[in-house]
Formats: structure tokens, sequence, C-alpha cells
């Protein structure tokens, strides 16, 4: 966990809401500047923040650029909890205000991501902002815009997040399998978020392949100019030494 006082860092935050491919940039270039003016341990920790993968980097920046609709589907997740707690079903009231401000967040990330884009994608964001208005952590997390992963709904709060049918209830043989839809569909989330990570990551070595082909083409320019110059300065005392031996 980040200490409070690094935890509180306006600069974090910002870390947070910037592109994707500039977050490990900007967080190593704070870490530094961190080390450098003696607060070693505030380094450490904001060395160690880790890279949001795609989704989750969606709803942090939704959090900044549709306070509004966040705070719309908190506020409906808070209901649905305390009416469950209160061991009554969920008013159809509370999951008409939580779907309506989905379909807007959806809208916002849809254009977030472009072309990156993806019904993937979107479900995962989709399922992330269900699940952050359904547990203390994640309303926490949305709240300030500071997600890494995708969150997943499972046991309790998943029936506040997908109610049954009125009156309806599960064979044994449908929960089971309600239960192997489950697994497979935690396992694609999992998979789907580390292809994510794994794309961010390589998009990032590429980043860094092409600034180490522009240094070292700018040094091989540096060597040629040098090679050159020296050259000419091999001639110019080539020619002082002749004439030099010319007026012995």
């Amino acid at each position: 966990m980040i200490r409070e006082d690094v935890d509180e860092r306006a600069d974090i935050d910002a870390l947070y809401a910037l592109p994707l491919e500039q977050f490990t940039p900007e967080r190593n270039r704070l870490a530094r500047e961190l080390r450098e003016s003696g607060d070693g341990g505030a380094a450490k920790e904001v060395g160690a923040l880790r890279k949001p993968v795609l989704a989750a980097w969606v709803v942090n920046q939704l959090a900044r650029t549709h306070a509004r609709d966040v705070d719309l589907l908190l506020d409906a997740g808070n209901r649905l909890l305390e009416e469950q707690r209160a061991g009554t079903p969920g008013s159809q009231a509370a999951y008409d205000h939580q779907r309506r401000a989905l379909d807007s967040l959806l809208a916002g990330a849809r254009e977030i991501l472009g072309e990156r884009s993806s019904e993937q994608t979107l479900r995962t964001v989709a399922e992330t902002l269900r699940t952050a208005s359904l547990t203390e952590d994640g309303r926490e997390l949305l709240a300030r815009g500071r997600l890494t992963e995708p969150l997943t709904t499972t046991g309790w709060d998943l029936v506040v997040a997908n109610p049954p049918p009125a009156g309806a209830r599960a064979s044994p043989k449908r929960a089971r399998d309600a239960k192997g839809r489950e697994r497979a569909q935690e396992e694609l989330r999992a998979a789907t978020a580390a292809r994510d990570d794994a794309r961010g990551r390589l998009r990032e070595a590429e980043d860094e392949e092409k600034r180490t082909r522009r240094s070292f083409e700018q040094a091989t320019k540096a060597v040629e100019q040098a090679r050159l110059q020296l050259e000419q300065a091999d001639e110019a005392v080539s020619r002082a030494e002749a004439s030099a031996d010319r007026h012995r």
C-alpha cells in the first residue's frame, strides 16, 4: 500500500489521468524527482505503481470526464446494496438508474477508446463499472480514478448486480451451468486483461526501440562527422608539415 502522504499526492492522481502510453515514463520521472529530492521511500512506492491495463485505464478516464454519470452509478449501486442488506430485493428504479448510467458511460468509453474499441473491452469496462459501484474498495477506486486492473463481481455482489427474474428458482443443473459459465468468464477476463497488458508492454518496447534506433542513428552520424573532421585535420597537418619542410 502507498503511504498516506504519497497516496494523497495530486501528481499521482495526474498519472492516472494521462494517456496510457505516457504512464510509465511519467511515473519513472516522478519517482526520479522524489529520489533526487531525498524522499527515497516515496520514490520507491511511486516507482512500484502499476500501469493500468486498457479497460482499467478507460474507467479511470471516465471517472474524470464523466463524473456526473459515475456519481449516478455509485448512487444506484449504494441504493441496491442498502436494499439488499435490508433483506429486500433491489428496486426496479435502482436498476433502471444503474442501467442508464452504464449506457452513458459505455458511450463515453467508445469515444475514449476510438480505434482501440472492441466488444470484449467494452464488456470488461461495463463489468468493472458495475462491480465498482457494488463494493466498498471498488467505489473508492472508481471515485479516485486509480484502477489498474478490471474488477469482477462474484458471490453476493453478483446477485446484487444481476438479479434473477421474479419468482425464478434455479435448478441444481442450472446452478452448476451458471458456475461453469462464471468460471469461464473469469478465465476469459483474466486472459483478456493479460493480453491487453502484453499489448501495452509491446507498445512500450516498440517505442523504446524507436528511441534507441534514433539515438543509434544520431550517434552513427556523430561518429561519421568526427571521422571526417579527423581526416580533414590529418590532411591539414600533412600540408603544414610539407610547408614546414619546404622552408627549412
